[in-house]
């Protein structure tokens, strides 16, 4: 990709197709840190799903729930043709993104805090937590590159989380 990305750009190319170019490659290179994200904590839900630990089952639960209301709110982002709530829409999964995040810190903290889980497995439902919310993250980028224009995309920068 970097090589095909660097050919493209030794070509004559329009201002408005250089940036295309770019925003082109930057959504990719996000989608494949979403995915890498995902990869990456695949077997510790498989086993949160099968763990005889309840609390485990219901912190994957959680993380499923989670993720999917994700994917189908990016579904309908993508799907959606009112360019003039793009910015607004796009900053609210932004912001639904961060406090999932602190929710599902919260319920590990309380299920800790009453010894429902030993410290190997706070560990590993912290770090899947992180990487599902980078992941997350990762996608809404693909999305500001995709369906924001150029200003709205300084704008969405500039959004609480990003500060």
């Amino acid at each position: 990709m970097i090589n095909f990305y660097g050919d493209i750009q030794k070509q004559s190319l329009t201002e408005e197709e250089s940036l295309k170019l770019s925003r082109s490659i930057s959504a990719t290179g996000n989608a494949l840190y979403a995915a890498k994200d995902i990869k990456d904590i695949e077997i510790d839900l498989s086993n949160f799903r099968k763990s005889g630990n309840g609390t485990l089952n219901t912190l994957y639960s959680q993380f499923n729930e989670v993720s999917h209301m994700m994917i189908n709110r990016a579904e309908q982002f993508l799907l959606s043709t009112e360019e003039s709530l793009f910015l607004e829409d796009l900053g609210k999964l932004m912001l639904d993104n961060q406090k999932n995040y602190d929710k599902m810190l919260e319920m590990v903290y309380d299920h800790s805090n009453r010894k429902h889980l030993e410290e190997e497995e706070i560990a590993t439902v912290l770090n899947v937590n992180r990487e599902l919310y980078s992941s997350c993250k990762s996608i809404i980028l693909v999305l500001k590159d995709q369906k924001l224009n150029p200003e709205q995309a300084v704008q969405f920068e500039s959004l609480p989380p990003f500060r």
